[in-house]
């Protein structure tokens, strides 16, 4: 009797797994975005795509200021006195700032990034209604057309 039970229990296991299978590849194979999700997906496609390029642009602005709060570090070791020390004093202030400013477009780069996988996650490569499609703005349209392979976002150390 212990082997009946045993087998027994072995079988329900297997038939367990079967159906939880069975789910899953069912949950899999209707994968297709409805209206409303496919409306979020453009959203978002068309907000990461805005906000990649405004942080590419900000990104060219950051190295900008770096390369000019390097040079003016190498004039702050020149000199000494009242005018050096005005100088470091400057220097310091400009450079708390950049790091400060740093730290919010790191913020905002991590925000863009999670953004980014969310949509990875739950919006690429699934099917859509077309009739969906065409009922979204038309800027939302195009961004969902266009998808997320050209938009990059800067990269941060």
């Amino acid at each position: 009797m212990t082997r009946i039970t045993h087998a027994g229990l072995a079988a329900l296991a297997l038939m367990l797994a079967t159906a939880g299978h069975a789910q899953t590849e069912a949950g899999k194979t209707d994968n297709t975005l409805g209206a409303e999700m496919l409306a979020e997906c453009a959203q978002r496609v068309q907000n990461l795509r805005e906000e990649s390029a405004r942080l590419n642009r900000a990104a060219d602005e950051f190295e900008q200021r770096r390369q000019a709060l390097a040079e003016q570090h190498e004039s702050v070791d020149g000199g000494d006195g009242v005018e050096a020390s005005g100088r470091l004093l400057e220097y310091n202030k400009q450079a708390e700032a950049f790091n400060d400013d740093i730290a919010d477009f790191r913020d905002e780069v991590i925000a863009v990034n999670d953004t980014k996988q969310w949509y990875h996650d739950n919006c690429a490569n699934r099917a859509y209604r077309r009739s969906d499609l065409e009922a979204l703005p038309a800027d939302q349209a195009a961004a969902m057309r266009a998808g997320l392979a050209d938009v990059e976002v800067p990269y941060i150390e």
